[in-house]
């Protein structure tokens, strides 16, 4: 079986792929996706996803999309560590967490991220050019959504009900990891591959008092625990880049005065 992952560094989704295939230990060949210079909707790309978005991961001729349906094709289709648990219970958990954070949490996450290093990397270019990409969205909510955070960054109206659903995800793993060493039960497993980016985006944007000084304890040794793991150095560290971990440094400021916590 010959894999091939289209990813991008510091995409959520594809940081939970990579993190899936680093536990299970197998070989794949890497594809970078340049998302801003838009390679992700040139022609070439789209051929491959009409839906222009990544990751993307093709299995010999076969190519397979959305991150959560590709790590669950992974966990059973490829050899090494279980990434599902045993019981049906446990079973149940994981997929729940794993359809929370497509539902409620990535879309949430997106809003963060545009609102924040994607709008200073967006104000830095010919602003019509900007409005022209943003105009093309065929959908108009997301169409709306887009230019306003384009236009108001973090005073978006939509800004603050996505923070909150983020710090409300982070705050609701704290009871299940004070129950479980993991948010897969007993094992690392899928639950804690999807999770992991969007506590990441935090980490990234120099937040960690969202769980830090003893708020969410069980979130923080989590991570600690995480980032313990080589499949972390492989999946993660090894793909990010000072330039960017500094962009995104530099904007946790602008999210800092928003984040209500208990």
């Amino acid at each position: 079986m010959n894999l091939t992952l289209y990813h991008n560094p510091m995409s959520t989704c594809s940081q939970k792929v990579r993190m899936a295939l680093a536990e299970k230990g197998v070989a794949w060949t890497s594809v970078e996706i340049d998302l801003l210079s838009r390679e992700h909707k040139g022609d070439a790309y789209l051929a491959i996803n009409p839906a222009g978005v990544v990751p993307s991961l093709k299995v010999d001729d076969l190519i397979l999309v959305e991150s959560s349906l590709i790590n669950a094709y992974i966990a059973e289709a490829c050899a090494g560590s279980d990434l599902m648990p045993k019981g049906a219970l446990q079973r149940y958990n994981t997929q729940l967490w794993i359809k929370r954070i497509d539902e409620r949490v990535h879309e949430a996450c997106g809003i963060l991220t545009y609102a924040t290093a994607m709008r200073v990397i967006m104000m830095q270019m010919d602003p019509q050019a900007v409005l022209a990409e943003i105009n093309n969205i065929t959908d108009d909510h997301a169409r709306a959504l887009r230019l306003s955070l384009f236009e108001q960054g973090v005073d978006a109206p939509a800004f603050q009900s996505a923070l909150d659903r983020l710090l409300d995800f982070i705050a609701s793993m704290e009871g299940a990891l004070a129950r479980d060493k993991w948010l897969s039960g007993a094992s690392f497993g899928l639950a804690d591959c999807a999770a992991l980016p969007y506590v990441l985006r935090f980490d990234h944007l120099n937040l960690a008092q969202i769980w830090g000084g003893g708020r969410l304890p069980h979130v923080e040794t989590w991570l600690e625990a995480v980032k313990a793991r080589p499949s972390y150095e492989t999946a993660i560290v090894s793909y990010l880049s000072g330039p960017a971990l500094g962009m995104f440094a530099a904007v946790g400021s602008l999210v800092e005065p928003k984040l209500v916590l208990g």
